[in-house]
């Protein structure tokens, strides 16, 4: 059986991540409801910064070039793409 590709779920991950993040700030029941000034947008707040957060995690994983004999990126890159100006059998003499 075949998996899914990288690509579709890193997808996934980041419209669950603001799609979670949505839905709690739309969501009538808080920790500290939305009346209270000041702290009640304050967990608010926090789920956006850690939905923020996580998805540039995710998106700086997805896009790390893998040294040569390093581990494979998560998101497999062409080969001969911009980030992988030398060929790998170029550097097997080496």
């Amino acid at each position: 059986m075949v998996g899914r590709p990288d690509w579709v779920k890193f997808a996934v991950g980041l419209a669950a991540v603001w799609g979670g993040a949505l839905l709690w700030l739309v969501m009538p029941f808080d920790p500290l409801p939305d009346v209270i000034p000041v702290l009640g947008w304050l967990d608010d707040l926090v789920v956006l910064l850690g939905a923020g957060g996580l998805s540039a995690w995710w998106a700086h994983r997805a896009l790390q070039v893998p040294a040569i004999g390093g581990p494979e990126p998560y998101i497999p890159l062409p080969a001969g793409s911009a980030y992988d100006p030398v060929p790998v059998e170029d550097l097997k003499d080496w």
